[in-house]
């Protein structure tokens, strides 16, 4: 029955609608850097301190900012919701606190670098794949964990 129900759940998963992430990689990060240094400076005024201005906006602080802009599109609540659905969101979160829970940190270690993949321009289309992978492992896990 468990496995039945296992199959059914991950059915629902595997079906849900794929939705996008807007385009965040490294060309759209460094296309974004000089008119953001130039809108940020010119905003700050004549009236402040050159040595402000440089340290607030500079090109290392805007890429930060940028790539964790785009590094946390991926994690965000809502888009795992519209990857995997409301049961498929419970059954990721479960994995997470598992594998947090049971040290297992080289599979989160996995979990947290797969964002660098549509970053650096590799398997960009497949973000919301690898969240409906995650989601059915958990599940395995979780029936797993049961008997």
């Amino acid at each position: 029955m468990k496995i039945t129900i296992a199959i059914l759940i991950s059915a629902i998963i595997l079906l849900r609608s794929i939705p996008t992430l807007a385009e965040c990689n490294l060309r759209t990060v460094n296309q974004v850097i000089p008119p953001r240094i130039f809108a940020e400076t010119t905003v700050d005024g004549k009236d402040q301190a050159i040595l402000l201005t440089r340290f607030l906006h500079n090109k290392p602080g805007i890429f930060l900012w940028e790539f964790s802009k785009c590094y946390l599109a991926f994690f965000e609540p809502n888009f795992i919701y519209q990857s995997v659905g409301l049961l498929g969101m419970i059954s990721w979160f479960y994995l997470l606190f598992s594998l947090i829970k049971n040290n297992k940190w080289q599979p989160l270690l996995l979990l947290l670098t797969l964002p660098l993949l549509p970053f650096l321009g590799i398997l960009s289309i497949f973000s919301a794949y690898l969240h409906k992978v995650f989601a059915i492992i958990a599940i395995a896990v979780f029936i797993k964990s049961k008997k």
